[in-house]
């Protein structure tokens, strides 16, 4: 179940949203806040995967937060929301690193297609870190079961000169 954090000083709008993606990925846990600051702490509680955060908010707004948020939490993914449909808060989100943007009003579908695109984006990339992870654990494994067997050889004599360079060198890098 992926996390959600849905930050807007608007009522109307966090519930608009949540309502939305409620019906379309009933799997999502969805968390709010209505402000920057609040989003910051429950983002430290909860490491939501995907934040969608309002960019006008009083007191800390949404670019603060996300530069405060993605500091701790780099694998976060965000979709700003903004009804300033200027180039410089898209510019400095983008550089911040969001994926997308939403522009209220917006319509069903397109707040739809955007988070399912990103979704998706997080269900791989999850995906992916886990078979790293898997991965690195093999190799540390199969790395510690050689160092062993140098060792064995070594200890033994069972090793030819012209092996051991090999194995030596195989071990090092």
């Amino acid at each position: 179940m992926l996390q959600v954090l849905i930050v807007d000083d608007e009522q109307v709008e966090r519930d608009g949203m949540k309502a939305i993606l409620q019906k379309s990925f009933p799997s999502l846990v969805l968390h709010e806040a209505m402000n920057g600051k609040m989003a910051v702490e429950m983002a430290r509680n909860i490491e939501p995967e995907l934040i969608l955060i309002d960019i006008k908010m009083p007191g800390m707004n949404g670019l603060e937060a996300f530069e405060k948020i993605i500091a701790h939490l780099p694998n976060t993914k965000f979709i700003m929301i903004t009804a300033y449909d200027t180039y410089e808060y898209m510019r400095r989100a983008l550089k911040l690193g969001a994926i997308d943007y939403i522009l209220k009003p917006s319509k069903t579908n397109d707040i739809i297609e955007t988070v399912g695109k990103v979704l998706k984006q997080i269900v791989v990339e999850k995906k992916e870190r886990a078979k790293n992870k898997t991965q690195q654990e093999l190799l540390k494994k199969t790395i510690a079961v050689m160092e062993a067997d140098v060792v064995t050889q070594l200890l033994f004599e069972h090793i030819h000169e012209v092996h051991l360079d090999i194995l030596v060198a195989s071990i090092s890098s």
